[in-house]
C-alpha cells in the first residue's frame, strides 16, 4: 500500500481499505481538535497501529481523545485586565482514592 493512501471514516467512524497486499502496514489517524498522546498515567489513545496483513479481512480499532481549550480573563480589583501574567494549568486527579 502506498504511504500516501488515505481514507475518510463514515458517520460511525468506520473505514475500509481494499487491495492491500499481504505484509506489514502502518495505520494511523489524526484530526484537528484531537490528540494522540497524553502526559498522564491513564491508558493512552491508540491512534497508531502496526498491522500484519495475513488475511483478506483485518479488523483494526483506533482511538482518539478530544483536545480541551482552557480560556479566561484575569482582571485586577478595579476590573482592569492584567497583562503579562504567567499562568500555570495544573491537573488534579484522584487515583485509588488519593489526590495526585
Amino acid at each position: 500500500m502506498d504511504s500516501r493512501c488515505t481514507m475518510p471514516t463514515d458517520d460511525k467512524g468506520q473505514f475500509a481499505f481494499s487491495g492491500v497486499p499481504f505484509g506489514s502496514e502502518s495505520v494511523s489517524v489524526k484530526k484537528p481538535g484531537f490528540i494522540c498522546m497524553l502526559m498522564r498515567l491513564r491508558p493512552q489513545p491508540k491512534c497508531f497501529q502496526q498491522v500484519d496483513v495475513l488475511a483478506s479481512d483485518i479488523q483494526v480499532a483506533l482511538t482518539m481523545t478530544p483536545q480541551a481549550i482552557v480560556t479566561g480573563r484575569i482582571v485586577d480589583q478595579a476590573g482592569k485586565p492584567v497583562e503579562n501574567l504567567h499562568l500555570n494549568l495544573m491537573q488534579k486527579e484522584n487515583l485509588d482514592g488519593h489526590e495526585t
